[in-house]
């Protein structure tokens, strides 16, 4: 109960690159305005493909163009401290915008505030958005 009334007052979105992007293999590293902290342990990473594809792109078609661990994401905290999301097969797709979210093995810690984030992607993708949602289910 207590994670919903978080979520209920407290979730939000930060677009962390406000202009479009290229991922590639080298670390692209992004410096939040202000820290980043999950309210609940759901809280992740989205990245804003619908630039690239098209709208009408299915599933498979999306799990061939970013294959399952061909992106992946550092939560930094101010102390040094590793949180790794990689892309996986989920995907949160509306209307207007495809996006891949990235998954981890563990919860996101909700006790630390991360003051960078360093993403790269094995194969090129040019024109993204990279979102954190501070909360999910």
């Amino acid at each position: 109960m207590k994670e919903f009334f978080l979520m209920l007052f407290f979730s939000k979105l930060i677009v962390l690159t406000p202009t479009s992007v290229d991922l590639t293999n080298q670390w692209l590293e992004i410096i939040p305005q202000a820290p980043l902290r999950a309210i609940t342990s759901g809280a992740g990473i989205y990245i804003d493909v619908s630039e690239v594809i098209y709208r009408d792109t299915n599933d498979e078609k999306l799990e061939k163009l970013f294959p399952p661990g061909s992106i992946v994401v550092k939560l930094i905290d101010k102390k040094g401290y590793e949180f790794i999301m990689l892309n996986g097969r989920a995907y949160a797709t509306s209307e207007n915008r495809i996006e891949l979210v990235l998954l981890s093995k563990s919860p996101i810690p909700t006790d630390r505030k991360f003051v960078k984030v360093l993403i790269k992607s094995k194969k090129r993708i040019e024109k993204v958005k990279v979102i954190w949602q501070n909360s999910s289910l």
